[in-house]
């Protein structure tokens, strides 16, 4: 990466087989790389804007031969009409649209709707000619303007970039559906056509064989709510409550077009909607849809390993938002517990932790699992624990029974590894694919079981075996104890983050703004829900500091403050980096608010198999207890206390929750007897002889101040740590860390008009981490310790350079009389003081002393940087 980015070359990238070298062995002694490969400059890719790479046969030959096309594709194709946003700031674009818009059209509502649109683009496209002339055109040379300034200022590596990604993401070739690559433009126009058109078309079912599994779950006024028409004022709550900024469709507006001229178009907007909702066919202009192809993998092959991305005309999403929002009301009563995807509340992590705890370490055994890439009635596949011959998954005495999981269209079956059940499960497989015509899909389809039951398993499924471990919603589903190797992908892709940054182009500032909001965010989703082990929180923390302080000839730069320190907020010091130990804590607790007051599937199990009769702050850790439960009881008591629970609603216990607001009542009383809320009223009142007797008397003034428990519905506890009473994770963050005194002074050094670079610098020179040469000569660097700065050298340090020699003296004593800062003795943070901490009465001044300070020790650091190098 090193030589390619020196010699400002970049790899085309490839079709064709992985490698283009092998050594010609056998067995494990064989070896197989990607040696070859063709390299291209800037200049390069601006002559031939397509370059194709293909992997031929190797044999006999130890390297594969490489094919390299060049062509040339003239991009004549038409620009599409797109709404610009900022042309509503123009006040006469309305009286464009009204005066298209009103023309006579006739027809029915939603023919009049398009008719109107195609008008009014028209319209619009002659009013733009007109007042900007080729805007398009003029943003292009904006464009070119740019970059070329760029190429000033960074060298022409921006432009690099840019033309990597253009040729890597153009589809030079692709295999057809007799296996045979095809690489003209028509013919992989067709392919993509005939492809998708295969993949989303299926004749009619008229298979109703699983109807009967599902009961009557909408009564009738629920029904009637969802065929209701909707009201204008519906219409245009949606209407505006969508994104006016997100992308076109294929007709060009935007949402900020509806938005701003509402008041002509409305009345066809609202037309239009009760016609749909009538039944009314929509038309082609509205369903059309722009398909983006996103690479599933590097170096796709077939048009099965893209991703289709749909995107549709804003109308049609107006119309989809109305059925979402009435569907919404609904879909809980519908979906069953096990599916947790795009359901309200429904949580990714509880699909991983039930599929980690409960199905894959509760029994004794490894269960029977297949992993299907298809949509699945979850009804259909309950409807298996009541079928005789089908034999479920074992789980501990009390737990619910799971048969499978779902997260859309993921789905884990649970089933034991049998003949018989596995016929049951594809029974249900094949009647729901006849009744809803989606199809399972067997080429990612897995079942992971011991070896020796491969051969009846596959002549059963069609399906390919797996093993341990495999990548589920994201996490590792694994078998054994935690391994750091199981987390790896997380760490690669953390550096393929800081190797595409190219970090010689970035200043400490912008590192800090990528490690923030990038790549501190990469392993969010893992730690939610994975046990992960700390020696992984040291090699993604090692990266992120060797990212922050750069790198040269593949060696690390001297750190020259730990990632520790760095890991505060900047109040108390630090850059506000959060330590992944304490987010991952605070992902703990989360979890176990979440066991404490939730009332899904995953919860209920883990009630069942670790609690079951006993109230959780019961129970002790056990040594069978799994990694993701010790997660959760280590931080228990913690939050726990911080949890304040309702009495009323019959859910809160007596000694064990916290209800008083100092904790819960167990731990303030060596012997708990067996009594309730109940048995401490009497007539409606506290018995306050009856407390005296049970609990020490500082407890008993907060509980007589409590009013009476009564029934009713049950209530969330508050989470006392936040204001809203709501669980936060940054409240959760904020309990977990180990806080640090706060430092007024380098408080200072942060404000949002000082740039992050000289604030990152002014945090290094209080703290006394400069490359200055006293500090260089006490980490054993052998060399003179000689300033640059006085007429009379004396030796480099921190306090000379910035406070104490000579030009730093008259720099503060020039800028403090201007100022009218007297001095205030000689040391550098008695200079730093003497700004910062004085009353200023005008505004302006308080700006001005703020900053100041910073960007002169910015400037006196780059004069002397200038001056030895």
């Amino acid at each position: 990466m090193s030589f390619m980015e020196a010699a400002g070359v970049f790899d085309v990238g490839f079709s064709g087989s992985n490698f283009t070298w092998c050594n010609n062995r056998r067995g494990r002694a064989k070896i197989l790389k990607r040696l070859d490969r063709a390299l291209i400059n800037g200049e390069c890719a601006e002559v031939s804007s397509s370059i194709s790479v293909e992997h031929l046969a190797k044999h006999p030959s130890y390297h594969a031969q490489l094919r390299i096309s060049f062509a040339t594709r003239l991009d004549s194709k038409s620009r599409p009409f797109r709404f610009l946003n900022v042309w509503s700031s123009r006040a006469d674009l309305l009286e464009v649209i009204r005066g298209a818009w009103d023309r006579p059209v006739q027809g029915a509502p939603l023919r009049v709707l398009c008719q109107k649109l195609m008008a009014s683009r028209r319209a619009i496209q002659d009013w733009n000619k007109l007042t900007f002339g080729n805007i398009f055109e003029k943003v292009r040379e904006a464009e070119a303007a740019v970059c070329r300034a760029e190429i000033e200022v960074e060298g022409n590596a921006p432009e690099r970039a840019q033309n990597q990604r253009r040729i890597q993401s153009t589809i030079h070739q692709i295999k057809d559906s007799r296996g045979v690559r095809v690489n003209r433009d028509e013919d992989i126009a067709n392919e993509a056509i005939a492809f998708f058109s295969g993949l989303f078309f299926e004749p009619t079912i008229f298979a109703l064989d699983m109807l009967h599994l599902i009961p009557p779950l909408v009564t009738e006024e629920e029904n009637k709510t969802l065929e209701e028409v909707p009201s204008m004022a519906e219409v245009r709550r949606v209407a505006f409550a969508m994104d006016g900024e997100s992308a076109a469709g294929p007709d060009g507006f935007t949402g900020k077009f509806f938005t701003f001229a509402w008041d002509v178009i409305a009345q066809d907007i609202y037309n239009a909607v009760p016609s749909f909702f009538c039944g009314a066919e929509l038309p082609k202009f509205i369903t059309s849809t722009s398909i983006v192809l996103i690479p599933k993998v590097a170096n796709p092959q077939d048009f099965s390993m893209f991703r289709p991305i749909s995107l549709c005309n804003f109308f049609n999403k107006v119309l989809s938002r109305l059925l979402a929002d009435r569907l919404s009301a609904i879909l809980p009563k519908i979906i069953s517990p096990q599916q947790s995807g795009f359901v309200k509340g429904g949580n990714i992590t509880e699909n991983y932790l039930l599929a980690q705890e409960g199905a894959l370490t509760g029994g004794s055994s490894v269960p029977g699992i297949i992993v299907i890439g298809a949509k699945v009635l979850s009804r259909g596949l309950n409807s298996l624990a009541h079928q005789s011959g089908f034999v479920g998954f074992r789980v501990p005495h009390g737990c619910p029974p799971i048969t499978h999981l779902a997260f859309a269209d993921d789905v884990i079956v649970f089933a034991n590894d049998s003949s018989r059940s596995l016929k049951c499960v594809m029974r249900v497989l094949e009647l729901y694919h006849q009744s809803s015509g989606q199809l399972v899909n067997a080429q990612k389809s897995r079942y992971l079981v011991p070896p020796s039951r491969r051969r009846v398993i596959e002549r059963i499924t069609q399906f390919a075996r797996n093993s341990f471990p495999i990548c589920y919603l994201g996490f590792p589903l694994y078998l054994g104890r935690c391994r750091s190797t199981y987390f790896g992908a997380v760490s690669q892709a953390i550096i393929g983050r800081v190797l595409s940054w190219k970090s010689r182009l970035l200043s400490p500032g912008g590192k800090l703004i990528l490690i923030k909001h990038v790549l501190a965010s990469v392993p969010v989703h893992l730690l939610s829900a994975a046990v992960v082990r700390s020696s992984v929180f040291s090699v993604i923390e090692k990266v992120c500091a060797n990212f922050l302080w750069g790198s040269m000839a593949e060696k690390s730069k001297f750190h020259w403050i730990r990632w520790s320190q760095l890991c505060y907020p900047v109040e108390e010091g630090g850059v506000g980096f959060r330590r992944l130990q304490d987010v991952y804590r605070a992902f703990s607790c989360k979890l176990w608010w979440g066991f404490r007051t939730g009332a899904s599937l995953w919860a209920s199990y883990m009630q069942a198999k670790y609690c079951r009769e006993q109230h959780p702050c019961q129970v002790p850790l056990r040594i069978s207890a799994t990694a993701t439960w010790r997660r959760m009881w280590y931080v228990s008591q913690q939050v726990e206390l911080s949890m304040l629970w309702h009495v009323n609603g019959g859910a809160c216990h007596f000694w064990y929750d916290n209800w008083v607001g100092s904790g819960a009542l167990f731990l303030s009383s060596t012997v708990i007897p067996d009594l309730s809320f109940g048995d401490f009223i009497t007539n409606g009142t506290w018995d306050a002889q009856l407390l005296s007797r049970a609990l020490p008397p500082g407890i008993i003034p907060l509980i007589l101040q409590h009013p009476i428990p009564k029934g009713g519905r049950a209530v969330e506890p508050v989470w006392m740590p936040s204001t809203s009473g709501k669980f936060t994770l940054a409240s959760a963050f904020g309990e977990v860390r180990q806080a640090c005194n706060t430092s007024a002074v380098l408080s200072h050094v942060w404000h949002y008009r000082i740039p992050l670079k000289v604030s990152f610098f002014m945090l290094c020179l209080l703290r006394g981490r400069l490359p200055v040469a006293d500090a260089l000569c006490q980490l054993g660097f052998q060399m003179p310790s000689k300033c640059l700065c006085c007429r009379n050298p004396s030796c480099e340090s921190i306090e000379h350079v910035f406070a104490m020699g000579q030009v730093a003296m008259e720099i503060w004593g020039y800028f403090g009389g201007v100022c009218g800062v007297a001095g205030a003795g000689s040391l550098l943070r008695a200079r730093m003081a003497a700004w910062w901490f004085v009353e200023q009465r005008s505004e302006r001044r308080r700006f001005l002393f703020k900053i100041l300070p910073s960007l002169i020790c910015w400037h006196i650091w780059k004069a002397r940087n200038r001056a030895v190098f």
